[in-house]
């Protein structure tokens, strides 16, 4: 079965418009195969998209899911919820002050279980990416993220993931934190930042573990903490 839901919201301001508005769309699908888009345009934007597998049906592939925002203080909750099923999701946010988070520690962004990739990328200042929950990405996912931008805030929890984070900017805090078992494929974390007064953490517990840094400019610190 294959679902296709497209929701598009347009928000369009007058010179003389008075108010901020506030777009907010959410798209929830279970089953298998599925695939979300929202596009959204204007402030204060808010998308949410859910994709869950079938019960019994769990090793199928979720769908894919793509969010596009342009405007400031834009908002996105993924949760992509399979068992050994594959999920990709794509995430562009062009403003300031845009999130990649949940609403709470309990809701926050996720991949749970399966060969899950999101890719994201933030054009702005001032952008977060936060998921430090133990579901956040779980069972060989991958983090492709890429920054161009000012006060960048990312944290992410990953278990046996491969994160890949490109940032030009300054003021940039990164935190990765991967663990897998003793016997588990190695997991790599790779950081590349180019400004000034950044500061990168890399932690990585368990198995076989692979992590470079690479920073490039003024008053940055970068520390890579690896234990079995």
């Amino acid at each position: 079965m294959k679902t296709l839901l497209t929701l598009t919201t347009a928000l369009l301001f007058t010179a003389g418009s008075a108010f901020a508005q506030t777009n907010d769309a959410s798209i929830d699908q279970v089953g298998d195969d599925h695939e979300a888009t929202i596009t959204q345009a204007g402030s204060m934007n808010m998308a949410y998209v859910e994709q869950t597998a079938d019960a019994g049906r769990e090793g199928a592939d979720v769908g894919t899911a793509t969010v596009s925002q342009t405007g400031d203080e834009n908002y996105v909750n993924l949760r992509q919820r399979s068992f050994f099923g594959d999920s990709e999701a794509t995430i562009t946010q062009l403003g300031d002050g845009n999130s990649v988070q949940g609403t709470s520690a309990a809701s926050a962004f996720l991949q749970n279980h399966g060969l899950n990739v999101i890719d994201v990328r933030m054009e702005g200042d001032d952008n977060t990416l936060y998921s430090l929950r133990g579901e956040a990405q779980k069972n060989v996912n991958t983090l492709l993220l890429d920054i161009l931008g000012d006060g960048n805030s990312v944290g992410l929890l990953q278990e046996f993931g491969f994160g890949d984070v490109d940032i030009e900017g300054s003021s940039n805090s990164v935190v990765l934190d991967q663990k897998s078992s003793s016997n588990a494929t190695a997991q790599s974390a790779h950081v590349d930042i180019m400004g000034s007064d950044n500061m990168v953490d890399v932690y990585q517990r368990g198995g076989s573990h692979m992590a470079d840094v690479d920073m490039t400019g003024s008053f940055n610190s970068a520390s890579i903490t690896q234990g079995n």
